[in-house]
C-alpha cells in the first residue's frame, strides 16, 4: 500500500511538471507569434526583405493569377545580384515570416538556377516568391575590419562569444608590459584567432630617453614569446609614434597594422554613441574606405555587434582581417 501511494505521488508530480512545461511552451510560442492581419502584410514583409538587401524596386515585379473566383495569388518575381545567394535571401525572409505562422518551403531548379519559395498560411499557398540571379547585376562588397581588444586576460566565455560572431575579427592585447600577457595566450579557444599586440607607451618623466629602453624591452620580450608577432598601432598614437613603430617593425621583420585612423569604442562608450559609431563604420565602408573598428571586448559591445553586423552584411558589408591595411 505504501509503495502504491509513492507511485501515485510520483505520477502526480510528473503530471504537474508536464503541465507546467506545457504552459511555459505555449506562452513562449504565443510570445513569438504575431497576428497576420491580412495577406497584404505578407507583401509588406517581402518588400522589407528586399529593402534590407538594398534590392531596388526595378529588380522585382508582382504577377497576379486567379486561383478561384474569390482568390487571386500573387507571384513575386525578384532578381538578385549575381553574387547574392538565393539561400541567404530565403533564410532571411523565413526569419521575417515565421513569427506570423507563415511557412516558407523552397524548390530549387538546378537547370536554370532559380528558386521558388512558397508561402504557406493555414495550409494554403498565399504567395510565391520566384528568385533568380541577374548576371547583369553585381552587388559590390564593402570591405571593413574589426579589432576586439583586451586590457586584461580574456575569459573562455568571452572567446566563445567572439567565435559566435562568425567573422574573421582580429584580437589585440592592449598592454604596457608584454610579459604579463603570456598567460593570455593559453586561454582555451584563443588559438582560433589572430593576435596583435597594442603596446601602450610608458609614462615616464624623462619620456625621450626612457622610450628607447622601454620599447626595446617590450620588443625583446615579445620576440621571445611569439614568432613573427603583429604590432598594432592604435588611434592613441601620434604621427611620430607611428613612424617609430614603422621603423621598429621594418628592422625586426614584424607585421604592423596601422589603426591610427580607426573608430574607437571603449568600455565607457554610451549605448547611443556605440550605435552611432557602428553606423559611421558602415558608412565609411559603403564609401570604399575600408575602415577599422576597434572595440573593447566586453558583453555590451559584443551584443551590439551580434545584432548589427548581420544587418549590414545583407547590404554588402564584408569583414576582412585588418592585415589588408598593413603598411
Amino acid at each position: 500500500m505504501h509503495g502504491a501511494t509513492i507511485r501515485k505521488l510520483i505520477v502526480t508530480v510528473l503530471l504537474i511538471a508536464c503541465s507546467i512545461v506545457s504552459v511555459l511552451l505555449l506562452r513562449q510560442q504565443s510570445g513569438n507569434t504575431k497576428q497576420l492581419t491580412g495577406l497584404n502584410k505578407a507583401d509588406s514583409l517581402i518588400v522589407a526583405a528586399c529593402n534590407s538587401f538594398n534590392i531596388s524596386k526595378s529588380a522585382f515585379h508582382v504577377e497576379t493569377i486567379p486561383v478561384t473566383p474569390h482568390f487571386k495569388r500573387k507571384i513575386w518575381h525578384i532578381s538578385l545580384p549575381v553574387n547574392l545567394s538565393q539561400t541567404f535571401f530565403h533564410y532571411d525572409i523565413s526569419q521575417l515570416l515565421n513569427p506570423y505562422s507563415i511557412q516558407t518551403p523552397a524548390k530549387v531548379n538546378l537547370k536554370d538556377g532559380t528558386m521558388d519559395i512558397e508561402l504557406y498560411y493555414k495550409d494554403t499557398v498565399i504567395r510565391t516568391i520566384a528568385l533568380r540571379n541577374d548576371t547583369n547585376s553585381v552587388r559590390y562588397d564593402m570591405p571593413a575590419s574589426i579589432v576586439l581588444f583586451f586590457s586584461q586576460r580574456p575569459s573562455e566565455k568571452m572567446t566563445d562569444q567572439i567565435r559566435s560572431l562568425g567573422e574573421p575579427v582580429l584580437l589585440a592585447f592592449k598592454t604596457d608590459r608584454v610579459v604579463q600577457t603570456d598567460s593570455w595566450l593559453h586561454v582555451p579557444g584563443i588559438e582560433d584567432f589572430n593576435i596583435a599586440y597594442w603596446i601602450e607607451p610608458s609614462s615616464s618623466p624623462d619620456q625621450d630617453s626612457e622610450d628607447r629602453w622601454y620599447i626595446g624591452e617590450q620588443i625583446r620580450n615579445l620576440a621571445k614569446m611569439i614568432h613573427h608577432p603583429q604590432i598594432l598601432v592604435g588611434p592613441d598614437n601620434n604621427d611620430d609614434q607611428l613612424k617609430q613603430w614603422t621603423d621598429i617593425c621594418n628592422t625586426h621583420g614584424f607585421r604592423m597594422i596601422d589603426a591610427t585612423d580607426a573608430l574607437w569604442v571603449s568600455q565607457n562608450t554610451s549605448a547611443h554613441s556605440l550605435v552611432n559609431i557602428i553606423r559611421r563604420f558602415y558608412k565609411q565602408a559603403s564609401l570604399g574606405h575600408h575602415p577599422i573598428l576597434m572595440m573593447a571586448a566586453d558583453q555590451v559591445n559584443l551584443s551590439e555587434l551580434k545584432q548589427t553586423i548581420p544587418v549590414y552584411r545583407k547590404r554588402g558589408l564584408v569583414i576582412l582581417p585588418p592585415s589588408r591595411n598593413v603598411r
